[in-house]
């Protein structure tokens, strides 16, 4: 559900009705490796990572979070790639 807010210069806030945005065709992405509930350790893991996009579309990039936080961000120029995380 998306809503628009806005403020003004005096920090006065108001919002607009709630809407439901439906988004079509979502890129799709898999982590590949390392497989679900494995161990690792090391200073570089290898991690695989498999990204699609709908036929007229590209990946334009991919993220790796761990715990909610951004790794490491890549475009990749065939929608798939490997990164060392």
């Amino acid at each position: 559900m998306q809503r628009a807010t806005v403020a003004d210069d005096a920090a006065r806030t108001g919002s607009g009705p709630a809407v439901v945005v439906t988004v079509a065709n979502l890129p799709t992405v898999a982590l590949t490796s390392p497989a679900a509930d494995d161990t690792v350790s090391g200073p570089a893991v290898p991690i695989r990572i498999h990204a699609t996009a709908d036929a007229g579309t590209h990946v334009a990039s991919v993220s790796v979070l761990l715990d909610g936080a951004v790794l490491a961000t890549a475009s990749p120029a065939s929608g798939a790639g490997d990164w060392v995380a």
